[in-house]
């Protein structure tokens, strides 16, 4: 499953962050992404 982050406005001296990785293993089990919240106002969706 390959994986991309974005994150927006979180620090001051970098507006924009962007992060990825590519996993080349197929074989293994996974489910869908899904959208995780901390109870805040804060939001993402990652693999799981």
């Amino acid at each position: 499953m390959c994986t991309i982050l974005l994150a927006y406005r979180i620090a001051k001296e970098w507006p924009v962050i962007i992060g990825n990785n590519r996993d080349e293993f197929f074989a293994r089990s996974a489910i869908p992404p899904r959208v995780f919240t901390n109870g805040g106002s804060n939001r993402w969706i990652a693999p799981t």
